[in-house]
């Protein structure tokens, strides 16, 4: 996962996430308050603690009637080790729901 910041001003960021698990890739651009970044990077650390430890966030909409796009992140342990992974939904801009198929011609 990469995040690059495009675009700030005083309250407000515009960023790309842009994820991939070498299969199948994506990328959304998503308008944040200026520190949700910096919130969701302090309520990650120290993660894992414990085997069982998950962590959610949503960053961005969902709504298909706001502009831009949104991710949602799931942090969890795959195993007793604390073996870390992360599941990420994305939606694009041009998306107009959750799990419509995106692509590009």
């Amino acid at each position: 996962m990469e995040v690059e910041v495009w675009w700030f001003e005083q309250d407000l960021i515009e960023c790309q996430f842009r994820c991939s698990n070498g299969r199948f890739s994506g990328h959304a651009e998503i308008y944040l308050d200026r520190d949700d970044l910096a919130k969701m990077a302090e309520d990650l650390r120290g993660f894992p603690l414990l085997a069982d430890d998950s962590r959610e966030f949503e960053l961005g909409t969902f709504d298909p009637k706001h502009a831009d796009g949104g991710i949602r992140m799931h942090f969890y342990c795959t195993d007793s080790m604390g073996h870390a992974a992360v599941d990420v939904k994305l939606r694009g801009d041009g998306c107009k729901a959750l799990g419509e198929m995106g692509s590009r011609g």
